[in-house]
């Protein structure tokens, strides 16, 4: 098997990983979250309250051991994603969790990464080379507002995978892990050269209602009925796009941003409404989110590498750089043209439409996703006129007519 046979065998496992979405209120444990792109194994903790996490590498036996303070190992032995962390041995990744000492007041877990891979062919073995950029990024706020807390993110890239990016090589991570939904394109519509690969999400869905608002508008229903409206237009465009869920159901978030990263999308469009938290609130308006550097690049947080079975070199870590800062300015230009075309089209319908402008933010949605991303809140449910004009179908389709150009004038942009 290649290097990067072996390296992806152990990301289809990771994949795999799904959001715990209860976790006991005695734990400080928000979530987990485990995740892949074509270059390498994204790991995200969430904390409800501040908790440093502080990383350690071990040259000698190639091991990151991760101190989780005030955090007892069976906090993390319950989760949900545990189970599937653990399978990570059988492809190579040996985890271990340290017993709670007295004198450490905490947990440990360890990762032991591989040191070769086996080529196909003559059995002989290769040199597996990572990269790991480890991030602390503080003043999280959860839904709760009073839940201000920490998260800590651990990136392992391949760095034979990031060379062959750099160098145009395009890796496929295969995997059967998507959401099982109706991804056929629209029968009968012309294909055209300029045929894009787009991802619709309609946020929330099943069990998760999101926001509710007037006259009860549910988040749910309403970012469902948009979405479908914007797939039909963007293939009446000639695109090639994707639903996340074409009904009420839950679809965990990594899988969304998983589905984007392994049919390689050239874009990926959340549906959200937003809300005040007050029923008649006269907060109003459409905002449009996108990845922000803060946290995520140097040195604007606390973080650092540490570099697994490769000596140090700075043109790795301006490697790493370059494609986050690539995915960011992507991601806001896409931002830029979507907030700027549902404005523009409102208006031009007679549809009074308060433009909120640009927010970036690290939102989990934005930083699991390696295509351009951009998450749009189409109005307040909380708002009495923005909740009954958003549960109008002319509304609707002008809310995806704008979107559609937007998207449209992004790509003529590229």
């Amino acid at each position: 098997m290649s290097i990067q046979g072996n390296f992806f065998a152990l990301l289809i496992i990771v994949c795999t990983a799904a959001t715990q979405q209860n976790i006991n209120a005695s734990t400080k444990i928000e979530r987990i979250e485990v995740s892949s792109d074509d270059i390498g194994i994204h790991l995200l903790f969430d904390f409800i309250r501040a908790t440093v996490v502080k990383p350690h590498y071990c040259e000698t036996t190639q091991t990151l051991s991760l101190f989780f303070p005030q955090v007892r190992p069976h906090d993390l032995q319950t989760h949900n994603n545990w189970a599937q962390i653990t399978n990570l041995s059988e492809k190579g990744l040996t985890v271990e969790l340290d017993e709670q000492q007295e004198e450490t007041s905490g947990a440990v877990l360890r990762l032991r990464f591989p040191k070769s891979a086996t080529l196909s062919g003559d059995r002989s073995e290769i040199k597996n080379q990572f990269v790991v950029k480890w991030s602390n990024v503080s003043g999280i706020q959860w839904c709760n507002p009073e839940k201000n807390g920490n998260r800590f993110t651990v990136n392992v890239f391949s760095i034979q995978a990031l060379k062959k990016i750099n160098q145009g090589t395009t890796i496929l991570c295969a995997t059967n892990d998507v959401v099982q939904n109706d991804f056929s394109t629209m029968a009968g519509l012309p294909k055209k050269s300029s045929s894009r690969r787009i991802i619709i999400d309609a946020g929330h869905g099943g069990s998760d209602h999101g926001a509710r608002g007037c006259g009860n508008v549910c988040e749910k229903e309403i970012a469902l009925q948009v979405s479908k409206l914007l797939v039909k237009k963007l293939k009446a465009a000639g695109h090639q796009v994707y639903l996340t869920r074409n009904k009420d159901q839950n679809v965990a978030l990594i899988k969304r941003c998983n589905l984007a990263n392994q049919l390689k999308a050239d874009a990926f469009i959340s549906i959200h409404l937003n809300s005040s938290g007050k029923i008649g609130s006269k907060s109003a308006g459409i905002e449009t989110y996108y990845l922000t550097k803060t946290g995520i690049l140097p040195p604007s947080h606390v973080g650092g590498y540490y570099f697994v079975n490769t000596e140090q070199d700075q043109t790795l870590i301006e490697a790493i750089n370059k494609y986050v800062k690539n995915k960011v300015d992507a991601s806001k230009a896409l931002a830029t043209c979507v907030q700027k075309q549902i404005i523009h089209t409102l208006r031009k319908n007679n549809c009074a439409a308060k433009d909120r402008g640009l927010k970036s933010d690290h939102l989990r949605l934005l930083l699991h996703n390696n295509v351009p991303t951009t998450l749009v809140e189409i109005g307040f449910v909380t708002n009495p006129h923005e909740a009954a004009m958003l549960q109008t179908a002319s509304y609707q389709n002008t809310l995806a007519a704008g979107i559609t150009r937007g998207v449209q004038q992004y790509f003529d942009q590229q």
